[in-house]
């Protein structure tokens, strides 16, 4: 996310009353689980089917 976009993202979603102190990289996680999930859940089923 640019700088541009979250200064956008701010504004428009309100950043006041939550308890995280950095909202732009939960954000940004949030972002990257979205772009992944496949690799992230393969991994998962991996470390499930190995027993840890």
């Amino acid at each position: 996310m640019t700088d541009a976009q979250w200064a956008q993202w701010a504004v428009q979603a309100g950043t006041s009353g939550g308890r995280g102190r950095d909202n732009r990289q939960f954000v940004e996680a949030v972002l990257w689980l979205v772009r992944n999930w496949h690799t992230t859940y393969m991994r998962f089923q991996g470390w499930v089917a190995s027993g840890v």
